[in-house]
């Protein structure tokens, strides 16, 4: 399930948006998406959950075709995920692409599920 930040609930009187926050807040891997190439920083972004973040920004080139930046930032204790990202990191807009960045989210969920926080949720206690 993608929660699109842009198309949750708006609410009127609420400068911090809490109920947005708490949707993407309580996510373990964001999707990121750039229209600008801006450096993006996870710290900006207060969760206890989030551990991995996939950015994506729009490149352009000759010709005008859809190309697409991938970077990835997560906290120390994720375990490296694939797919691995190609060198230098520009991908068509193609089924490819797709099938690259679905697969990449994937990985990096069950990758966070080894992080420390996720790992001590999964231990259940002895009686």
């Amino acid at each position: 399930m993608f929660h699109v930040s842009t198309m949750l609930p708006y609410t009127h009187g609420d400068s911090q948006q809490l109920q947005r926050k708490r949707h993407i807040g309580n996510d373990i891997v964001a999707l990121i998406f750039q229209e600008e190439n801006t450096p993006f920083v996870p710290d900006m972004i207060a969760s206890h959950f989030l551990h991995s973040f996939l950015v994506v920004q729009p490149v352009k080139v000759a010709g005008g075709a859809k190309q697409y930046k991938v970077s990835v930032a997560a906290r120390q204790d994720v375990p490296f995920f694939g797919p691995t990202i190609n060198a230098p990191a520009i991908y068509k807009n193609d089924a490819d692409f797709r099938n690259f960045l679905l697969t990449k989210l994937i990985n990096a969920e069950n990758s966070c599920y080894k992080a420390e926080k996720f790992a001590k949720l999964a231990v259940q206690p002895e009686n």
